[in-house]
């Protein structure tokens, strides 16, 4: 792998401000990473970007710092409203953009940035301040907001409890990058105000954990493993702030939860299959079993751990990493010209098309968390520098690594064998560029100087893109695939 250029510059994690000869070989190139990053941001409400929406009694504009899932609205060929901005989604977005601030080149880059996140901040607080709506349904129970910052009255699938603590997360971000890089705007702001606004997400958090609440997907009400990992990791990030401010009572509270929630997460392995189950009381019901949000959540809630037991390498993420491929080679009729790089959905018995509910397609965010998370597993190996061979795992590489006769009870390290050990992390990383190339190939062009538009689906038999147009999603899993692969 050493000869790739890009090992050299792994310390520089966001590959969109990465030179563009260093992306000879990469899926997407320099040029197509600030494509989709624009269409990203333009998603994102701002001053002088203003989105307008139709009630029934007058017209309701964007306030600052609003994320719009999609600009999608309903219409002949699709039955949602995705001109909302969902807690989940924006949180997810609002990361990301805080990533890209981190590493910006320049400092009109850098403004720009800061910008977005300064207005991300005014807006979680206006939401956290709307005055509760449903019965029995706190605000930070909420999972969907109008672009005005009210809470959405739709019928809907509530409580979701993982956007306060995906939130949280994305508020502690930006805290770090302010203070770390000294933000003038920052040092003007007021600093309690977003702590206070951090700890009503994770007061939130720690007190919930250990109640059911609709999954990531908005379809089951049960204790969800996606939902847990990002719990656990923001009161994990919480304990941390809180000791930097001295505050070890409040840190203190936050770890006792995590411990919870880790006994929880392990009730989530289905030991006689191999893998973790998104649900833990309803796994036959609408991707209660293997589903891609637990391949997103090992993602979302990587701590950073070498030892985590709920790494993305751990043997039993890895075990089930390999089933969920597994599943969706052959499901969809679109991957018989993508033998070695499938799309991937949401779970397999999924019937979400986005307006027939006849049957459910292959989605972006999907194949693109699986090349992440190849990505990612690469990454850590390499950290680590040996690799052992197990019943839970020996699939995995195998599916991955067919041309090694791979054993359980293997060991590969870089000292001893190092050409086999270099080669296998090649594999990976080989197997996540031919997944971003497959998603890259469904990509569309609005006009001949308007390409890489991504919406949130493929259809699994004409390939043609479907439900909701240039979901935010989906920019941002492209995005943070490819910093994952700068990284690996």
């Amino acid at each position: 792998m050493k000869q790739y250029l890009h090992r050299f510059l792994a310390v520089i994690f966001i590959v969109v401000f990465i030179p563009a000869k260093l992306f000879a070989a990469a899926p997407f190139s320099h040029e197509d990473l600030l494509t989709i990053q624009s269409h990203l941001l333009n998603n994102i409400a701002t001053a002088k970007r203003v989105f307008s929406k139709s009630t029934p009694n007058s017209v309701m504009q964007s306030s600052p710092g609003a994320v719009i899932a999609s600009p999608s609205m309903p219409s002949a060929n699709f039955s949602m409203d995705y001109k909302l901005s969902w807690v989940r989604d924006s949180a997810i977005v609002m990361d990301e953009v805080a990533s890209l601030y981190q590493q910006a080149p320049t400092a009109k880059q850098q403004n720009n940035l800061r910008n977005y996140l300064l207005n991300y901040i005014n807006w979680v607080s206006l939401t956290q301040n709307q005055q509760p709506i449903h019965p029995g349904i706190s605000t930070l129970g909420e999972p969907i907001f109008n672009i005005n910052g009210s809470i959405w009255d739709g019928k809907w699938s509530r409580p979701q409890y993982d956007g306060p603590a995906l939130q949280a997360i994305t508020l502690m971000h930006i805290s770090y990058d302010f203070s770390k890089l000294g933000s003038k705007q920052w040092q003007q702001a007021d600093k309690a105000n977003l702590r206070k606004l951090i700890e009503n997400d994770l007061n939130f958090v720690a007190k919930n954990w250990n109640q059911p609440s609709y999954s990531l997907w908005e379809e089951s009400m049960d204790y969800n493993f996606f939902t847990e990992m990002v719990q656990r990791k923001a009161l994990m990030m919480g304990a941390n702030y809180e000791t930097a401010l001295g505050n070890t009572q409040q840190a203190a509270f936050y770890q006792a939860q995590v411990k919870g929630l880790e006994n929880l997460l392990n009730k989530h392995w289905n030991k006689g299959e191999g893998y973790y189950s998104e649900g833990l009381n309803q796994q036959q019901y609408k991707g209660g079993s293997i589903n891609i949000s637990v391949i997103l959540g090992a993602l979302m809630g990587n701590t950073g751990d070498i030892n985590d037991s709920f790494a993305p390498d751990s043997d039993k993420m890895l075990s089930t990493a390999f089933f969920t491929r597994a599943l969706f080679d052959k499901l969809y009729f679109i991957n018989l010209q993508h033998a070695n790089a499938p799309m991937l959905g949401r779970y397999v018995n999924d019937k979400y098309d986005g307006n027939q509910f006849a049957y459910g397609n292959p989605w972006f965010i999907a194949t693109n968390a699986l090349a992440e998370f190849y990505y990612t597993v690469a990454d850590r190996l390499e950290a680590k520098g040996r690799l052992s061979i197990s019943s839970y795992n020996l699939y995995f590489f195998q599916q991955v690594a067919p041309e090694f006769n791979l054993k359980i009870g293997m060991n590969l390290n870089k000292a001893d064998n190092s050409a086999e050990f270099q080669a296998i992390i090649q594999d990976l990383i080989n197997q996540g560029d031919a997944l971003l190339s497959t998603s890259k190939y469904y990509a569309s062009c609005y006009s001949a100087d308007d390409c890489l538009h991504f919406s949130e689906q493929v259809d699994r038999v004409n390939g043609q893109q479907a439900s909701a147009k240039d979901l935010t999603w989906s920019y941002v899993s492209i995005l943070s695939a490819m910093q994952a692969r700068g990284r690996s």
